[in-house]
C-alpha cells in the first residue's frame, strides 16, 4: 500500500512487479466490497421490516383505539365546520368520518348531533328564456362537473403541407350539438338532485330526535324554455326539490335553527307551519330577496314567525308596520333588521315605538338604505331593559 501512496503523489507509472501487486490489492477489495454490500441489502430489507412491525405495533396501540364510543363522538363533533352547516360532501365531515374504518362509520352513524346540522342548495323553475351558460355555475353549486360545447369558432385554413386530419368527425360525435349536450347535462343535474333528496332523508334520519340546523338556498337561478323535453326535466328538479322542503316539513318539531335561502313561493309549507308545529325554533333568518320585498310586505305575517320560542330573528321591515304581525317581539334577543328609510322617514318616531317592543334584545344589527334620510327627533330615546349591543350597516 506504501507503493499505491507514493504513486498517488506522482504521476508516474507503476512498474509491472506494483501493478502486478496493486491488481491483487484491487481484487481483494472487490470482493469485500461484494461481500459488503450483500450484508447491507440485508440488513436494508430488515430494517424496512422492522419498520414495518413497529408502525403496526404503534397502530395497534395508538390511544385512539383505546377511546370508548362516547369521546370518540365528541371528537367528531369538532370536526365539524364552525362557520357554516355541514354539505352533503364525501370529503366533509360528517360523511367523510364513515369512511375511515368499521368502528368510525359506526361510531359516526350512532351520533345523532353529527347529522343535526345541513346545508341544501336546491334548483328550482324560474321561467325566463334558456341560458346554456349557466350551465358551468348550476352544476359547480351542485358539487358536480361537466364539460359544455364552447362557441363555435371560425373554420380556420389549414397551412401548406399538413393533412387535414379527422374530416367528418362532427357527423360521428353527437357531443358536439349543443342540444344533446344540454339534454345530458339535465340528466345529470336531475340524478344529482334526486341523490340530494335521497341524502337528506338519510342525513335526517340519522340525527332521530335531536335539535336541527338547517340552512336550505337557492342553489341558481337555472331557467328552461327551449323544449318540452327540457321542460320535463325541469319539472323534475321542481319535484325532488319540494319533496326536500317537505322532509323538512315533516321533521319540523325539531328544527331549531332555520335559515331560509328559497323563495317564499317554494317555502310556503315551512312558512305556514303554526307556532305549535315549530316549538324547538330559536332562530329564523330569511335569506333570499323574495322576502326583502317592500311591494310584498307579508314576511312577518306567516304563522312559523310567531313561535314564542325564537329569539334570534333575521327580517326585512320595508313599511313601519307592527299591527297584525305574527312575531312575539318582547322575545327576541338578537334581531337582524333591514328597515327601508323610504318608509321609516314619514314619521321618525315609528322606529323607536317598534324598537320599544323589544324589551330583551341583546343585539340589534339594522341595515339601513342611504337614501331618503328624514331629520330625527334628538329626544326620541329608546328604553331597553337588557344591556344591547347595537351594529348599523
Amino acid at each position: 500500500m506504501d507503493v499505491v501512496t507514493s504513486l498517488l503523489q506522482t504521476n508516474d507509472a507503476p512498474s509491472s512487479s506494483d501493478s502486478f501487486q496493486i491488481q491483487q490489492f484491487l481484487s481483494q477489495d472487490a470482493d469485500l466490497l461484494a461481500g459488503v454490500e450483500k450484508e447491507l441489502a440485508v440488513l436494508v430489507q430488515r430494517q424496512k421490516a422492522l419498520r414495518a412491525s413497529i408502525r403496526d405495533y404503534e397502530t395497534v396501540l395508538a390511544p385512539i383505539r383505546t377511546l370508548s364510543p362516547d369521546i370518540l363522538q365528541y371528537i367528531f363533533l369538532l370536526t365539524l365546520p364552525e362557520d357554516r352547516n355541514p354539505a352533503i360532501l364525501s370529503k366533509e365531515s360528517p360523511l367523510v368520518l364513515t369512511q375511515v374504518c368499521s368502528a368510525w362509520r359506526q361510531a359516526a352513524l350512532t351520533a345523532p348531533r353529527l347529522w343535526s346540522k345541513l346545508h341544501i342548495p336546491l334548483i328550482h323553475k324560474t321561467g325566463g328564456a334558456s341560458r346554456p351558460q349557466n350551465y358551468p355555475g348550476v352544476l359547480a353549486a351542485l358539487g358536480v362537473t361537466a364539460h359544455l360545447p364552447q362557441p363555435q369558432q371560425p373554420p380556420q385554413q389549414p397551412e401548406e403541407d399538413e393533412e387535414d386530419e379527422g374530416e367528418g368527425d362532427e357527423e360521428d360525435e353527437p357531443e358536439d350539438d349543443p342540444s344533446y349536450s344540454h339534454h345530458r347535462t339535465a340528466n345529470r343535474i336531475n340524478s344529482v338532485m334526486s341523490n340530494r333528496r335521497q341524502m337528506v332523508e338519510l342525513w335526517l334520519t340519522r340525527a332521530k330526535k335531536t335539535d336541527l340546523s338547517i340552512s336550505i338556498v337557492d342553489a341558481t337561478s337555472f331557467p328552461f324554455t327551449m323544449s318540452t323535453s327540457f321542460w320535463r326535466f325541469e319539472q323534475k328538479w321542481t319535484r325532488h326539490s319540494l319533496q326536500i322542503v317537505d322532509l323538512l316539513v315533516q321533521h319540523a318539531s325539531q328544527l331549531a335553527v332555520l335559515d331560509l335561502g328559497i323563495p317564499p313561493r317554494r317555502a310556503k309549507s315551512i312558512l305556514g307551519l303554526p307556532p305549535g308545529k315549530v316549538p324547538r325554533l330559536r332562530s329564523l333568518r330569511f335569506c333570499h330577496p323574495g322576502y326583502h320585498d317592500p311591494g310584498k310586505f307579508t314576511n312577518l305575517k306567516y304563522p312559523v314567525c310567531g313561535s314564542p320560542s325564537i329569539r334570534s330573528l333575521r327580517v326585512a321591515l320595508p313599511a313601519p308596520v307592527v299591527e297584525g304581525l305574527t312575531v312575539q317581539w318582547g322575545n327576541l334577543t338578537d334581531l337582524a333588521l333591514t328597515i327601508d328609510t323610504g318608509s321609516w322617514s314619514q314619521n321618525p318616531d315609528l322606529l323607536p315605538d317598534f324598537l320599544s317592543l323589544c324589551q330583551n334584545l341583546v343585539a340589534l344589527s339594522m341595515t339601513i338604505s342611504p337614501t331618503s334620510r328624514a331629520p330625527r327627533d334628538p329626544s326620541a330615546i329608546v328604553s331597553i331593559r337588557s344591556p344591547l349591543y347595537v351594529r348599523f350597516c
